[in-house]
């Protein structure tokens, strides 16, 4: 019995080493006379085997050294990627948490607190909404995340409103931190995006800065210029230094990271406004140029725009001194409009907006043929926003071809945005409400449904009616009217 237990385990090590045999000449290289292709198991190559724990030993290690490439392959590809959209994630943050869960202004230097906030902002950075840059600012001034928090919501209601009876309605924002192709290709609307949310950051933090929220500012300094005689400087204006500074280190921190070099380079209009298809007497040389490195150069271009309206929007607000409201003096001082206003003005930027191009030194002999061409270029990009007022077709084709510090610029022409498309991350507009009283507004049922025509819907409507004051009691009383109204509806 021993005998024949003896040549069955014999027999089963001599099976176990062919099986090893046929492995190793698997994976030994080919011959010179013969070209084959390696299988992705040969980077890992198998020792010789003689027993069961052997080839579970060697089985894991594979595993184990395949995980580690793979997760070095992704380590490589995230660090590869910009975060271009990353950096305006913060917009969102209001929907992730309430404004009193940001509000940290009279935070104490107690471990519990500082754990809270600690943990807020780092679980802000795992949802995508603040990038690595960001959260340091988080970290270093919380109290600062209040008007974060309100420069998000106010850009959004903002931008909504501006677009809403247009074609593109800032429904892209509402989806962040998910991608948005519309926020990422450098399109005309990536544009007046980041300056918007430039701008309002901008704002929110002046005007916590005049109300005493933020305790590292104070007022705004006066104008230089003397008031004319009606009226003195005095008062609290905002801070528009400090929220400039504030709001350029936390929008353009993230971007500068995509290429140092390159965002050293574009830091003026006058250096760089060869290489994006201005026009300039400096024809330095171009380095290699990859879309990452333009989208972000375009982007930290276009939050310097949104500071700059913002600054242009200061306003003199003045009160009265005097006995019985006389107003025989005023005290003036200089605050920022609501930010309805400011997105207002920068719609018109929005309008005038310059395509632009990086071009190679070789090419800066054909300036002239680029600048003859910047009117038809402008006529082209006009007729993908067919609901741009003449007004700004008209003075758009009076320029020169150059761009300057006030203009916002893309390098991706946008889609027309009246079909479905998830790539472009056009949402289409088919069951949008639209006007077909007035044919000639942008929110006209021509223009929004793209021709497709529109079908009309009779929806119940409910409002108050008939109201009357009720002397005795001090209240109002209504009634409540329900009637039908005609709904416009695309196709």
């Amino acid at each position: 019995m021993k005998s024949q237990e003896r040549t069955q385990s014999e027999g089963r090590v001599k099976k176990r080493l062919k099986v090893t045999r046929r492995l190793s000449v698997r994976l030994d290289p080919p011959s010179k006379h013969r070209s084959q292709r390696l299988p992705f198991s040969s980077l890992f190559p198998l020792p010789a085997l003689n027993d069961r724990q052997s080839i579970r030993l060697t089985r894991r290690a594979m595993v184990m050294d395949g995980c580690q490439l793979i997760w070095r392959l992704i380590v490589c590809l995230l660090i590869a990627i910009p975060p271009l959209v990353v950096s305006i994630n913060w917009i969102g943050l209001h929907r992730h948490w309430d404004s009193e869960f940001w509000n940290w202004t009279t935070l104490n230097s107690s471990s519990r607190q500082i754990n809270i906030v600690k943990s807020t902002c780092w679980s802000a950075v795992r949802q995508k909404l603040l990038t690595k840059e960001q959260v340091k600012v988080c970290l270093q001034q919380p109290a600062t995340m209040l008007s974060v928090w309100e420069a998000g919501q106010s850009s959004s209601q903002a931008c909504r409103q501006a677009f809403a009876e247009r074609r593109w309605n800032c429904s892209s924002i509402d989806i962040l931190p998910r991608k948005a192709p519309d926020l990422s290709h450098g399109t005309r609307e990536q544009a007046w995006v980041y300056a918007l949310t430039s701008a309002a950051l901008t704002r929110v933090v002046a005007r916590s800065c005049s109300s005493g929220i933020l305790k590292q500012c104070a007022c705004g300094s006066f104008p230089r210029h003397p008031p004319d005689g009606q009226f003195k400087w005095g008062g609290c204006g905002d801070d528009i230094k400090y929220a400039k500074q504030f709001a350029k280190s936390f929008t353009d921190a993230p971007l500068k990271r995509v290429n140092r070099k390159a965002a050293a380079t574009l830091l003026r209009i006058s250096d760089h406004s060869d290489l994006l298809g201005g026009h300039s007497s400096s024809a330095a040389a171009v380095p290699h140029w990859k879309k990452p490195h333009i989208i972000s150069a375009m982007n930290m271009h276009n939050n310097r725009v949104g500071r700059k309206v913002a600054e242009q929007s200061l306003q003199t607000q003045c009160k009265c001194h005097g006995v019985s409201g006389s107003c025989q003096i005023k005290t003036c001082w200089r605050s920022l409009p609501p930010i309805g206003e400011i997105a207002n003005r920068m719609k018109t930027l929005y309008g005038l907006a310059v395509e632009v191009t990086p071009r190679r030194p070789n090419d800066m002999r054909r300036r002239s043929a680029v600048a003859s061409g910047r009117l038809a270029m402008l006529t082209a990009i006009q007729h993908h926003h067919p609901q741009t007022p003449p007004s700004m077709m008209a003075s758009t084709a009076v320029r020169d071809g150059g761009f300057n510090e006030q203009d916002l610029i893309y390098i991706t022409k946008s889609p027309d945005y009246c079909r479905r498309d998830k790539q472009s991350g056009s949402l289409g507009t088919v069951g949008r409400t639209c006007n077909a009283t007035h044919e000639s507004s942008s929110g006209s049922c021509a223009s929004l449904c793209c021709g497709r025509g529109y079908i009309t819907v009779l929806r119940e409507q409910v409002e108050r009616c008939h109201c009357k004051y009720i002397w005795c009691c001090t209240q109002v009383r209504c009634k409540t009217c329900r009637h039908q109204v005609e709904v416009h509806m695309c196709k």
